[in-house]
């Protein structure tokens, strides 16, 4: 048993222990579980009731003779078949016996009716020729039965004392109380029940045999929530463009002089951001499906260590890669998911509508066609909400967030703008009351801040505005648009890693070229937040600190 406990610890079955002792010795048997500070004690408990032999259960397969075949029976089956089997015995038992007591009363009737004319059946028993002519002449004369006419000529003469007549009076009375019993046993079920029970009391009080289980009403319940064992700590969350994750604990992610985790040389990071072990994350692939693994599931691992590829935790295709990812610890049905594919379509989900009993792999939540992918998620929590969808060749549009039709999960979604045949979407965010400001980053890095009151407000669907011209000679295509004020800080790792603050790009006018203060980029990577929905707001470093924190891209 305590083997067993030490290899769940090992093996990181559940995170809440730490050590295991066996500490028995010649006073008794002792073992001790050694758990994290906020491990819950109960929890862990009951696991190790239910996984180890801690706790053992014995099953009983009960195989006995019912109406002469075997069966097989459940508890309450036997007590049915033993309930029955009482019921055949007492009534066989009172049907023999009620016979035997209705002879005795019929020959004690006609004792008792011979006595009362004894003279005259002595005469006729001295007149008779031998003991058969007796009977018959005492049938003939006094219409006694064949039974009664032999009780009568065999009786002895003793018998005919006072007291003798008495004693046959009683008997007769005493087995006339008895077949009327006897008659109602075989007749009320009720009564014949109610015999059942006292012997079984009579039994039980002869023969006293302590009861060796214990029978309760409420059993507890041994079935364990996963997440009841996992101590509460905060991690750090890395995920890269091919899908590579890790969970780091905060002292090595504070403790590592390289802003950026581990990964291949082909590889970059895509999110980062703290967790609770308590929380799931939720991550969203490019052919328009989803998956959720709990985070303390997730492999741990240093901040420099490259850490395990997602697939390995659940089944995945081989050409799906990561387009967003959240944390959360709870599938709120108020907040919203907004998706969008590359070719224009769009639509609004419940987060309710993710949640499924089996995550073993990604699901569709998002209708996608042969030629498209899902490009953009992002969350809305209030309904005066709106959403900026920018295309690739400088449209935009902005339009409520009630304007999505709300689909279920394997759905296509509805128009999010109008496109020209070579164009495609570039970028969809949402967009709250606090935001005035837009941040528009070219394929090329080159970038410019843009007035939201700029962009064209209306309907869906539309063409929408143009925000950024297209040099045909030189095509400079939109690829990613935020949300954001003056003071937003945004980093970039290209040739090197850039701190920007965003009021070092100019505002400019919906149609004015873009400036760049680091020069063009033909290679770079976006660092996105990862961040954590909450019920009905964003956590206060998460997402809308965009208008008033550190901006990640």
């Amino acid at each position: 048993m305590v083997k067993k406990i030490d290899e769940i610890r090992l093996n990181k079955k559940i995170d809440g222990i730490t050590d295991v002792r066996d500490e028995s010795d010649r006073t008794g048997l002792r073992v001790v579980v050694i758990l994290k500070k906020d491990a819950n004690a109960q929890a862990i408990l009951k696991y190790l009731y239910k996984n180890t032999d801690l706790q053992v259960a014995y099953n009983y397969n009960v195989i006995a003779i019912v109406d002469k075949a075997p069966v097989q029976m459940s508890l309450s089956q036997c007590l049915d078949a033993f309930i029955h089997h009482r019921e055949d015995v007492i009534l066989r038992r009172s049907r023999y016996e009620l016979a035997k007591k209705q002879e005795r009363s019929h020959i004690l009737e006609g004792l008792i009716k011979a006595v009362s004319v004894m003279d005259e059946v002595i005469r006729i028993i001295r007149q008779s020729k031998n003991k058969a002519d007796a009977k018959v002449n005492l049938i003939d004369r006094f219409e006694f039965s064949e039974e009664q006419a032999e009780a009568i000529v065999t009786m002895r003469l003793y018998r005919l004392t006072n007291t003798d007549v008495k004693e046959l009076k009683s008997e007769f009375r005493s087995l006339s109380k008895d077949i009327k019993r006897l008659k109602q046993i075989i007749a009320k079920k009720d009564v014949l029940h109610q015999l059942i029970i006292t012997e079984l009391q009579q039994i039980n009080e002869e023969i006293i045999t302590p009861r060796k289980t214990a029978i309760e009403e409420e059993v507890e319940d041994l079935s364990v929530d996963q997440k009841d064992m996992i101590a509460d700590e905060q991690v750090v969350i890395p995920i890269t463009r091919e899908g590579y994750i890790k969970r780091v604990s905060v002292r090595s992610y504070e403790s590592s002089s390289n802003p950026i985790t581990g990964h291949k040389d082909s590889d970059d990071m895509l999110f980062h951001g703290p967790a609770s072990t308590l929380d799931t994350l939720l991550f969203f692939t490019s052919s328009g499906k989803y998956g959720y693994l709990p985070v303390y599931k997730l492999e741990e691992a240093k901040w420099k260590d490259l850490g395990s590829h997602i697939g390995n935790y659940l089944k995945m295709d081989a050409n799906e890669r990561i387009v967003q990812a959240y944390v959360l610890d709870t599938f709120d049905p108020r907040t919203e998911v907004i998706l969008a594919s590359r070719y224009g379509m769009i639509k609004r989900t419940r987060l309710s509508e993710l949640e499924v009993s089996r995550m073993n792999k990604t699901m569709v939540c998002m209708k996608i066609g042969s030629m498209d992918e899902l490009i953009s998620v992002n969350v809305s929590y209030h309904e005066d909400d709106e959403v900026v969808v920018c295309s690739r060749n400088g449209y935009a549009a902005i339009y409520p967030v009630n304007q999505i039709s709300e689909m279920a999960c394997k759905t296509k979604g509805v128009k999010a703008l109008n496109l020209s045949k070579q164009d495609t979407v570039a970028d969809v965010k949402v967009i709250t009351k606090e935001v005035d400001q837009l941040l528009v980053v070219t394929e090329k890095m080159m970038m410019k801040r843009i007035k939201v009151s700029e962009v064209f407000h209306g309907n869906r669907p539309v063409k929408g505005s143009l925000i950024s011209k297209l040099i045909k000679s030189n095509p400079n295509y939109v690829y990613k648009v935020y949300p954001t004020t003056a003071e937003s800080v945004f980093t970039i790792s290209g040739t090197e890693r850039i701190q920007l603050t965003a009021k070092e790009v100019p505002i400019k006018n919906a149609g004015a070229t873009y400036s760049s203060p680091y020069g063009k980029m033909e290679k770079f990577t976006i660092h996105e937040p990862l961040c954590k929905i909450e019920i009905g707001t964003w956590k206060a470093e998460q997402p809308e600190a965009f208008v008033q924190g550190t901006l990640f891209i």
